[in-house]
C-alpha cells in the first residue's frame, strides 16, 4: 500500500467522519429513535404505552425474574448496552443518543476498504486493487443511505456495521481458520444488535457449500458456531422462559412465527412500507445514480471472464438474493434498503474503476467520475442537512435543557410501579447535589407522539428525576391534594399546536386545550414559542409559579 494511496483513505474516513458527526445533534428525533435511546439511558426495557406491555408491568407486584435482564421484549440487547455506556459516560443528549451509529458508520468505511482489498486480491493488479477499493469507500462514505442511517440513534446503523464486521471476519476465517474465534463473536455480534442480521447465516452457508466444501472438514468451523451460541445464549434464555412465561417468544420472533401476543396489540414498528413499494421506496432513499452504477457494475461482473469465474460474484450474489428475502418479510423501509449499501457499493465502485482504466479517454473518464461523486455528495448533504422533517421535538429539548440546566429537582416523583421507582431512585442517587435544588414541574397534553411523549417527558421523569405530569393527572392531583399543593414550584406547561406530531389515537382530546385558555384568561404569557426550520411553531411554553 503506498503512501498516497494511505493518505486517500484517510482523506475519505475523514470526510464520511465530518458527513456523520457535523450537527449530529440538531435534527429533529424522529420514529423508533427517541424509543430505542430513551430505554437505552437506564437500560430499561419500558415503553409507557398500553398496547405493548413489557416485564416490568407483568411483574409490577413481584420481583422482576433474572432472565428479564437478559434481553429486551423487541429486540436483542447489545446496541442498547453500548448506547447505555455512552450515555452514561458522556450524559443523554441527541448527539449521544446518535454517536454510537455515527462511530459504527465511520467504522463501516474502513471495514468495506477492507473486505475488497481482500475479495478481489487475486483478480487484480496492486493499483487496481487500490482503486477499487478506495472508490468503494469513497461510495459508502458520501452515499445517503449510509450517511443517513449513521445520523439516527435507532438499531440499523450498528446493524450494517455488524454486518460488515461478520462479512470480514467470516473472509478472514475462510483464508486463515486460526481466525474461528473472530468469525463466532462477529456473527453472534451482529445478531445481538437486530435480528435482521439472520440472512448473513444462509449467506455463509450456501457459500461454503457451493466453493468452500473442504471447510467442514475442520473443527474450527464448527467451533465459532459454537461460540456464536455460546455468546447469543442470553437472547436464546431469555427466549425459553418467556415462553414458558407468557406463552410465545420475543416480539420479533413471535411476529415471525405468526405466535398470538395479547400483551402486544401495537406492534410499534411493524407498520413499515411492504416490499411491493421497493419501486418507489429504494430510488427514494438511494437515488438514481446508486443503483444504475450497480447495474453497470454487475454487468462488468459478468463481461470480465475473470470475474465472471470468480467466488466474489457467488458471494455478493448470495448477500443481495438473502438480503432480499429477508426484505420481502419485513418490508422495504428506507431503514432496512440499508443492507443493500454494501453490494451496491461495491458493484458501482467497479463501474467506475472501469471508467477510470479507459485509456483513450482518461481525461473524459475522470472527469465523469470526478462529477458523479460529486452529484451523490451534494445529495447527501441536501438531504441531511437542509431537508428531512422536523415537528421541534429537537428544539424543545434544547429550550428545555437550557432552562433546567445548572439545576436539580428539590421533589424527586414516583411511580406506582415499584420497579420504574427504583430507577427513579437509582438515578436520583447520580444527580450532583452541587446543583441548585429547584421545585420544577413539566405539564404537558399527552396526545403528543411516543417520540415526544419518551425523550421529552418520560426522560426527564425517569432519569432526570423531574416531575413530569400530562394535563388529566395534574388536574386529578390538584383535586386531591389541594390547589397549594404545588406551590413553590415553577411550572412549565407544553401546549401542543397543529404543527405538533400526535398520537392519532389522541388526537382529540381537549383537556389541555382547556387549560392553555384558562392560563389565557388568567393573562400567563408564552414564555417561548418552539419552531421547525421552517419557522413554524410546533409548540408553546407557558412557564408560571405555580
Amino acid at each position: 500500500m503506498r503512501r498516497y494511496h494511505v493518505a486517500m483513505l484517510c482523506a475519505i474516513v475523514v470526510l464520511g467522519a465530518v458527513l456523520r458527526l457535523w450537527d449530529l445533534g440538531g435534527r429533529d428525533i424522529i420514529g423508533d429513535e427517541s424509543v430505542d435511546a430513551f430505554r437505552s439511558i437506564g437500560y430499561l426495557d419500558y415503553l409507557g404505552t398500553s398496547f405493548q406491555t413489557q416485564p416490568v408491568e407483568w411483574y409490577e407486584n413481584a420481583d422482576l425474574p433474572r432472565w428479564t435482564r437478559l434481553s429486551f421484549h423487541d429486540a436483542p440487547p447489545f446496541a442498547f448496552l453500548v448506547s447505555h455506556v455512552f450515555f452514561r459516560a458522556f450524559g443523554d443528549s441527541l448527539f449521544v443518543a446518535r454517536l454510537p451509529s455515527a462511530l459504527w458508520g465511520i467504522f463501516s468505511i474502513l471495514l468495506l476498504y477492507a473486505i475488497v482489498r481482500r475479495i478481489f486480491r487475486r483478480l487484480a493488479s496492486d493499483d487496481s486493487l487500490e482503486t477499487l477499493a478506495l472508490i468503494t469507500a469513497a461510495l459508502l462514505a458520501i452515499g445517503n443511505p449510509a450517511v443517513s442511517i449513521s445520523r439516527t440513534a435507532i438499531l440499523d446503523g450498528a446493524t450494517f456495521g455488524a454486518t460488515l464486521l461478520a462479512v470480514y471476519c467470516f473472509l478472514k476465517f475462510l483464508d486463515a481458520p486460526r481466525y474461528w474465534w473472530a468469525f463466532g463473536a462477529s456473527l453472534a455480534i451482529a445478531l445481538l444488535v437486530k435480528y435482521t442480521a439472520v440472512f448473513l447465516a444462509p449467506v455463509f452457508l450456501v457459500y461454503l457449500l457451493i466453493g468452500r466444501r473442504d471447510v467442514f472438514r475442520d473443527w474450527r468451523v464448527y467451533a465459532a458456531v459454537f461460540l456464536a451460541l455460546i455468546i447469543f445464549s442470553p437472547v436464546i434464555i431469555y427466549n425459553i422462559e418467556l415462553y414458558r412465561a407468557r406463552g410465545h417468544f420475543d416480539l420479533q420472533i413471535a411476529y415471525a412465527l405468526g405466535q398470538a401476543t395479547p400483551e402486544w396489540t401495537g406492534l410499534l414498528g411493524k407498520v413499515q412500507a411492504p416490499f411491493r413499494d421497493i419501486g418507489k421506496n429504494l430510488p427514494a432513499y438511494v437515488g438514481w445514480m446508486t443503483p444504475i452504477l450497480a447495474v453497470l457494475g454487475a454487468v462488468t461482473m459478468l463481461v470480465r471472464r475473470e470475474l465472471r469465474r470468480s467466488s466474489v460474484i457467488i458471494f455478493i450474489g448470495l448477500y443481495i438474493a438473502f438480503a432480499t428475502l429477508l426484505l420481502l418479510i419485513i418490508g422495504s423501509a428506507a431503514r432496512f434498503l440499508t443492507l443493500y449499501a454494501f453490494p451496491f457499493a461495491v458493484l458501482g465502485a467497479l463501474s467506475l474503476a472501469w471508467f477510470l482504466a479507459q485509456p483513450r479517454y482518461r481525461v473524459a473518464c475522470r472527469v465523469l467520475v470526478i462529477g458523479l461523486l460529486l452529484l451523490e455528495f451534494t445529495r447527501t448533504v441536501r438531504i441531511n442537512f437542509f431537508e428531512g422533517e422536523d415537528y421541534g421535538i429537537a428544539a424543545l429539548d434544547r429550550y428545555l435543557t437550557a432552562e433546567l440546566r445548572g439545576t436539580r429537582s428539590a421533589a424527586i416523583p414516583e411511580s406506582t410501579n415499584r420497579h420504574l421507582n427504583d430507577v427513579i431512585q437509582t438515578f436520583a442517587e447520580r444527580v450532583p447535589k452541587t446543583l441548585e435544588p429547584q421545585k420544577t414541574l413539566i405539564i404537558y397534553n399527552d396526545n403528543v407522539a411516543l417520540g415526544t411523549l419518551e425523550w421529552i417527558f418520560y426522560r426527564r421523569f425517569f432519569y432526570h428525576v423531574t416531575p413530569t405530569l400530562y394535563v388529566e393527572n395534574f388536574l386529578d392531583v390538584v383535586q386531591t391534594q389541594g390547589s397549594d399543593y404545588f406551590n413553590g414550584f415553577t411550572v412549565y406547561f407544553i401546549a401542543s399546536t397543529p404543527a405538533t406530531e400526535l398520537n392519532p389515537f389522541k388526537e382529540n382530546k381537549k383537556a389541555a386545550d382547556v387549560f392553555e385558555e384558562d392560563l389565557r384568561r388568567n393573562s400567563v404569557p408564552v414564555a417561548a414559542s418552539i419552531q421547525t426550520r421552517a419557522g413554524i411553531e410546533a409548540f408553546r411554553v407557558y412557564k408560571f409559579e405555580g
